[in-house]
């Protein structure tokens, strides 16, 4: 599939929702159809271009809306909806303006907003199907969504074959007489007299050969060849046990036998709390401290290593999270597409439930099979 898909959602409230989505969406789709924030526009290009720009280019554009996606404020307490700059609202009114196939995602327990409630460009929006998602049927609503999204994927690409077929073949023009494609006339004609003079020529070359006397020629003499042998060059045959053969692993990784990679340090950042369908949960979030110490081909697509779900483009390597007492794995991202990532390390906890006393992460290099194990932190609030 070559159509692109664009998650808009508001960062105050929404991202570790999105982020959900978005590790979901990736262990199916590859994740450069798959446009969420920021992260992807590159350093110094123009914000509000690259986004329209990537809006009009989508075919499907997810609009996550939480609890507060209506009624969020910004510093002057004015709600950033009625803001015609704001960009969720941008992302969204390009998208309904350019007929590109909008699909509501509530989550958090938010309900579908009233045509009242919306500014003016973005009141087609309610005449948009939207698809709750909960954590109770995760899954569920995640494949739900993945097959909308293959249909709008398929009639895309049915629309785009029909108008390849439609289209007219290209005509065959041929050069006209005078066209410098085709010798013409004055050509021929200089080349007549060239060959004229070619021929006098020749022919005064053959009269003067046929009446001169002929010069006697002095015999070859023959020359025998040295019957003296000569010694024999002596060649080395190489033991094949001293050819070295590289590692195909190591032929198929710019990294260098020189680079060190470093273990990750791992940090606490803190928790928030959140309610999704009327259930409180904690999230716990983590970040690695050393991030930028990790080359971007780590994180790059490794089609030819086993994929991750049906997404045949997982990362190169895995991110894991464990608890530190036992070893077991709470949570796993697969679908990292930079270092960077590694900052938004996250697992959570339904709220009143005991998180594990501490947890470290685990980079797990497929291609290279190395481990790079980070250093337990607390997590603050066990009891």
């Amino acid at each position: 599939m070559t159509g692109q898909i664009f998650i808009s959602y508001r960062r105050e409230e929404s991202r570790w929702s999105a982020r959900s989505l978005y590790d979901r969406l990736s262990a199916h789709f590859d994740r450069k159809q798959i446009f969420m924030d920021i992260d992807a526009i590159s350093l110094g290009d123009d914000f509000v271009k690259a986004i329209e720009k990537t809006v009009a280019e989508c075919d499907v554009l997810i609009a996550v809306i939480g609890a507060h996606w209506l009624t969020s404020t910004n510093e002057q307490d004015v709600r950033r909806l009625d803001n015609p700059e704001d960009f969720v609202r941008r992302e969204i009114a390009t998208a309904l303006k350019r007929d590109i196939r909008v699909i509501p995602v509530l989550v958090d327990g938010a309900l579908m907003p009233r045509p009242s409630e919306l500014p003016d460009d973005l009141k087609p929006l309610v005449r948009r199907n939207a698809l709750r998602i909960s954590d109770t049927g995760f899954d569920d609503d995640c494949r739900r969504l993945v097959a909308a999204i293959e249909q709008v994927m398929d009639k895309t690409a049915s629309k785009q074959d029909e108008r390849e077929r439609k289209a007219p073949p290209e005509r065959q023009v041929q050069p006209p007489p005078d066209s410098p494609l085709l010798p013409s006339k004055r050509k021929l004609l200089w080349a007549l007299p060239t060959f004229v003079i070619c021929l006098v020529v020749g022919a005064g070359i053959y009269f003067v050969s046929r009446h001169s006397e002929p010069t006697p020629t002095k015999p070859e003499v023959a020359v025998q060849p040295s019957v003296k042998p000569t010694a024999p060059v002596p060649v080395e045959t190489p033991n094949p046990a001293t050819i070295a053969t590289p590692s195909v692993a190591a032929a198929s990784s710019p990294m260098s036998t020189s680079e060190q990679i470093p273990n990750p340090e791992l940090a606490y950042v803190g928790k928030e709390a959140y309610v999704a369908n009327g259930q409180q949960w904690v999230r716990y979030n983590l970040k690695v401290v050393n991030w930028s110490a990790y080359p971007q081909y780590l994180f790059t697509a490794a089609p030819q290593l086993p994929p991750c779900g049906n997404n045949h483009n997982a990362s190169r390597t895995w991110v894991d999270i464990y608890d530190a007492t036992s070893g077991t794995k709470i949570y796993g991202f697969c679908g990292f597409g930079s270092a960077n990532e590694l900052r938004q390390l996250w697992f959570a906890v339904a709220a009143g439930g005991n998180p594990p006393a501490s947890v470290y992460v685990e980079l797990k290099d497929r291609l290279m099979q190395q481990k790079y194990k980070s250093n337990a932190v607390a997590v603050r609030d066990h009891s």
